[in-house]
């Protein structure tokens, strides 16, 4: 038995060198990840922040809930919808075509921007 136990100790050691490499890479790619990060919308207690935004075609718009409570990204015309974001997820969707894009939280909000809803405005390419 001792044998054994002195044969996994260097494997230990390899999987904990390698865990540690690991970490570390990670740390290392972060900020280029975080960089290359889209916009974020935060969803709050019972408002998205910003309620309006502006982006450039194809862009990606994120929205984080570090609430408690389920939120949804609705879309006013039905066009686009999220489902239950709970506690701690993000919802992420591209927005391709120039226009305007309102949305409201289901359970806390209404569409045409009442309560907690907002609207991801396309600017058109300049040119």
């Amino acid at each position: 038995m001792r044998s054994l136990l002195l044969l996994l100790r260097p494997a230990r050691r390899l999987r904990g060198l390698a865990l540690a490499g690991a970490f570390v890479a990670a740390l290392a790619a972060g900020p280029a990840v975080a960089q290359d990060a889209g916009p974020t919308v935060t969803m709050q207690p019972m408002t998205f922040a910003p309620p309006e935004l502006h982006v450039a075609p194809g862009t990606n718009v994120t929205w984080t809930n570090p609430t408690a409570v389920e939120h949804t990204v609705t879309a006013d015309d039905g066009s686009f919808d999220s489902g239950n974001v709970e506690p701690g997820a993000v919802f992420s969707m591209a927005f391709d075509t120039p226009g305007r894009y309102q949305y409201y939280c289901q359970q806390h909000g209404e569409p045409g921007l009442q309560d907690m809803a907002g609207v991801i405005v396309v600017d058109a390419p300049a040119g």
